[in-house]
This record gives structure tokens, sequence and C-alpha cells, in this order.
């Protein structure tokens, strides 16, 4: 039994295959060699690789552990191959139906009882993460601040980690114990999709200096994307309180003017290549860091909305829990 089922589930799958394969490899084993030096020495290579696959490789050391038990009682009382193999099965059989009968009736953990804590964090996380990437658009780069954004980054690779393996345990759940599957899996999507283009934003800043980019409007981009996720993490929280949308407009005007003035100066020089280099760097990097900000202020936004189907259940949850 494990601390929750769908792991339980698969390691009881595994104990059964395994106790199964291993008791049909010994009994051919012992029905074809007699040499008693031989079959020490399956039973100590048995025995040595049970152990070394425990942790890792729990079908193998399952597999070796029943190989290894059908050799040590054969020297104990020899001959009696069909009693062992009968024995062994049927016991491992009752005792995984003993299992599912205790995990499933007696003590189940559920996912559907830890996604919501793990939405939660994975939301303030990303708050965190985000806002320490668009300080690099405001602060000149210092080792406080580098250490600070690798902290957040850290703690928002670890949540989204944990939400993700919490969505695919639930998967394995029973089919009624898969509360609001579709809106945990669009939470998911958006999750990853969010820490990623935080990610990708992030990389316009690895340099050992910061660039600035006067054209775009961080302060304003940070204010409408962190409004969208404090209202995600407000509704995970159950809490009434909303941030009103900030009636924003996309900052392109800047952008636009400098693609436009570009496309001019090209019109202008074709016969002439007078291109800068810089400057045509410099402009892809600004559309770049555009695109990324409307994309993640559209996710945080559709993150939002999924939510709002979501809120029955979340009230229905916070009510069980009090």
């Amino acid at each position: 039994i494990r601390p929750n089922y769908s792991i339980t589930k698969y390691r009881n799958y595994v104990r059964l295959f395994g106790t199964l394969s291993g008791a049909l490899i010994a009994y051919l084993l012992l029905w074809q060699f007699s040499n008693n030096t031989f079959l020490l020495f399956c039973l100590l290579t048995s025995m040595i690789l049970a152990f070394t696959f425990l942790k890792s490789k729990y079908f193998w050391s399952v597999l070796f552990i029943t190989l290894y038990v059908f050799l040590a009682f054969n020297f104990l009382k020899p001959g009696n191959i069909n009693v062992i193999f009968k024995d062994r099965i049927f016991d491992t059989f009752v005792g995984g139906i003993v299992v599912f009968l205790v995990s499933y009736f007696i003590l189940p953990v559920w996912e559907h009882t830890q996604n919501l804590d793990l939405m939660k964090v994975a939301t303030q996380d990303n708050i965190n993460y985000f806002t320490a990437v668009m300080m690099n658009f405001e602060t000149e780069k210092s080792d406080e601040n580098v250490q600070d954004y690798k902290i957040k980054r850290k703690a928002a690779m670890v949540s989204l980690a944990n939400l993700s393996d919490n969505f695919q345990r639930m998967l394995s759940d029973p089919k009624n114990q898969q509360k609001k599957l579709e809106k945990v899996h669009q939470f998911v999507t958006t999750s990853h999709l969010f820490t990623a283009y935080c990610a990708s934003l992030a990389q316009f800043f690895n340099g050992k200096s910061i660039k600035k980019y006067p054209e775009i409007d961080a302060e304003k981009w940070t204010e409408i994307i962190n409004s969208e996720l404090q209202n995600s993490l407000n509704i995970l929280n159950n809490v009434d309180a909303k941030i009103p949308e900030i009636d924003f407009v996309t900052p392109e005007s800047d952008l636009e003017f400098l693609l436009n003035k570009r496309k001019t100066e090209l019109q202008e020089n074709e016969l002439i290549d007078l291109r800068d280099p810089t400057k045509i760097t410099y402009l892809t990097e600004l559309k770049n860091i555009s695109e990324l900000l409307e994309l993640m202020s559209d996710v945080a936004r559709e993150q939002r909305k999924a939510l709002t189907g979501f809120q029955t259940f979340i009230v229905k949850k916070s009510n069980l829990q009090s």
C-alpha cells in the first residue's frame, strides 16, 4: 500500500505480474536443472538483483525475489515445486485483492482532494516568477536580483511539476473520482504555457548586461497580466474580491512606428544596401518580446475564464474542508 491510490494500483499490478513471471521462470529452472551448485549460484544472484532493483525497477525486484524464494524453499525441501508454485501464486493474489479493497474503500487518498492546493501554489509561483522576469525591464542587473530570480524560477518549475504529477495520477483514479478532470487539464495546460513563455521572455536578459527596451511598457504589461493571475488565485482561494479588468491597449504603437520606419528606409535604399544589423536585431527582439507578452496575457485570461466554471466545485470543496 502506497500513499495514494494510483501508485498503490500500479505497484499491485507490478507485484502480481512480477510474481507470476518469477514463479514461471523458477518452475522451469527447477524442472530443467538439478545441479545444486548451479541452483545455489542462481539463488545468490537473484537475491543480489532483487535488492538492487528494489527502489528503481520494482517489477524486476519482485521477479528476482520470487525466484530467490522458490530456490530457497527448494533447498529446504527438494522436489516440492508444485506446492511452492501454488502457494506463492495464491497468496500473492489474495494479498493483491486485500490491498485493492483497503486502498479503495478503507484508506483512499484521491488526487482530486489535493489538486486545489497544488493549483493555488502553482498560480502564486507563476505570479512571483513573472514579476521577477519583468523586473529586468526596470532594474539593473545585480547578484541579488539574479539570485532572487533563480529562486522564484525554481519554485515555479517545482510547483508545475507537482501539479503535472498530480494530474497524471488523477488519470489512474476511478472515473467517479476524477472530479472536474477537463477543467484541471485546462489549468495544467495553461500553467505549462505561461511558465514556458516566462522562460522564453527571460532569455532576453541572460546576457552580462541588461538591454533596455523603452518601447515596451513593462509596468502596464506587468499590471494587466498580474491582475488576471491574481483573479485566478482569488477564485481558487474562494475569495469574492475581484480585481477589475484594466482598460489597457496593447502597446504596439511605438513598435509599429519603428517597423514602418524601417520598411520605409529599406524601400528608399533598395539600390544601396545600408542595413544596420544591430538595428535589425533590436527590432526583432522588440517584436518577439511584444508577442510573448501578448501570448502570456491571453493565456492568463484563458486560465481565469476556465476557473470561473470551476468555481462551484471549489466552493463545495472548501465547505467540505471547513
